[in-house]
């Protein structure tokens, strides 16, 4: 539901500070994520003409189907306290007994692999090296110019999802310094993995010791413009434009040279006592010295202007982190599972003829674009595998598959979850491999 509007402009979400993304924001590429609950989508399901005739089973197939994934999910999440419980920088829980190195490791490697998939399910890309380095080049006009130090990173994985047009506000002078709006490339989504050498040393705003060495660290932010990833980073320190630089040596160097040329000027004066000439001296050096520690202030005085922009910036933008981010993404990919479940189960179920993979995803993708008024990019990849192991998904022959009626699939439903204990035993959950 919209917040209101801005200049008939229909809002998803709008800052204190104006800035705002339109519902009907562009996005920059398709991404399959699917931007709604599935409740909405259930109902909306169950309304469509197609579904009229066994609107009753459908309804209790996407049941079914909810039921089944929050269990998975829920064994899941099972798996990732214990890995986790060893790296929380944030636990107020006790060990009994002391991990050792090996059995840290092989925790970071098993919450690696999980978190990577947990990610996927909830439609978020990785973010290359490249990509993460090239912000580093650039900063927007909101945010602050970085140099980052990989070095200090043992692991360090970014994710991101919703690269879409946000649009912010700024005084530019050839609007004779009001307001404008402009369009500025933001994902909506950020999250952030890494764990830091033992060795780390944190200088600037993370020197404070709140990042542990031995533990792996996650965050989650809202609306980071794509120049400001750098900005989520430890191990920043703040790079200084040419401009900056001017303004904090260009006032000591003039300084110092207009105290040199009153100086000089003045010297056939003082010249003839040697205690004028010592005395010019004295006052040369005390000049210099001045300048020189006015410098200093001047750029302490910009360094923590700057961390504090960023800081500033960063605060609203922060949805948690740590194993709240863990929460999060596993409702996240929950709900983008079901989705995915949900909505090919319904295109199979009530075609007429077997489908093949490619035509189910343009039906889904035009299906939801009707729905949505964006482009989604769907892939069916895990929603077929898990319609598989539950049993609904028939061989149409060749290239083409269909699912079982939803009479059907209610009774092979029930049937899989009465036996989801002994299942659990054999194998391990889907959302866990």
């Amino acid at each position: 539901m919209s917040l209101g509007s801005r200049k008939g402009v229909r809002l998803a979400q709008e800052s204190l500070s104006g800035e705002y993304i339109a519902e009907d924001a562009p996005h920059w590429k398709a991404e399959p994520f699917i931007p709604i609950t599935a409740a909405e989508l259930k109902s909306v399901l169950l309304a469509h003409p197609l579904a009229a005739a066994q609107a009753d089973h459908l309804h209790r197939v996407f049941e079914s189907l909810t039921s089944i994934l929050n269990h998975d999910y829920r064994n899941l999440h099972q798996q990732l306290e214990t890995h986790y419980s060893v790296l929380d920088p944030d636990r107020d829980l006790k060990l009994l007994t002391e991990p050792t190195d090996a059995q840290c490791d092989a925790s970071l490697r098993h919450m690696r692999g999980y978190l990577h998939d947990l990610l996927r399910a909830a439609n978020f890309t990785q973010l290359d090296q490249q990509q993460i380095r090239g912000a580093i080049q650039t900063s927007s006009d909101w945010g602050v110019r970085l140099q980052i130090n990989f070095d200090i990173f043992e692991s360090i994985d970014v994710y991101a999802r919703g690269d879409i047009v946000g649009m912010r506000t700024r005084r530019l002078w050839k609007s004779y310094w009001k307001m404008s709006e402009m369009e500025v490339p933001i994902y909506q989504r950020l999250v952030a993995v890494f764990k830091l050498k033992p060795d780390a040393k944190l200088v600037g705003a993370h020197a404070g010791g709140q990042y542990h060495r031995d533990r792996l660290h996650l965050s989650m932010f809202k609306n980071i413009p794509q120049a400001d990833v750098d900005m989520l980073l430890p191990g920043s320190s703040i790079r200084f434009s040419w401009l900056d630089r001017t303004k904090i040596f260009a006032p000591t160097l003039g300084g110092i040279g207009v105290t040199v040329f009153k100086i000089l000027r003045g010297a056939v004066v003082i010249a003839a006592t040697g205690l004028a000439a010592v005395m010019g001296v004295a006052v040369l050096a005390i000049g210099i010295i001045g300048y020189a520690v006015r410098s200093i202030v001047s750029y302490f005085h910009t360094k923590d202007k700057y961390l504090l922009n960023m800081t500033r910036s960063l605060y609203y933008q922060k949805l948690d982190s740590n194993a709240g981010v863990i929460y999060r993404l596993l409702q996240e990919a929950r709900q983008q599972d079901l989705l995915e479940s949900i909505v090919v189960y319904f295109i199979l179920a009530t075609s007429d003829e077997p489908m093949s993979e490619a035509a189910m995803c343009k039906r889904v993708e035009l299906l939801l674009k009707d729905l949505l008024a964006i482009e989604i990019r769907f892939d069916p990849y895990s929603a077929m595998k898990r319609l598989h192991r539950l049993g609904i998904v028939l061989d149409g022959g060749g290239d083409t598959v269909s699912v079982l009626s939803p009479e059907t699939s209610v009774r092979q439903l029930d049937h899989y979850w009465d036996n989801l204990m002994s299942i659990d035993r054999a194998t391990p959950s889907e959302s866990g491999q």
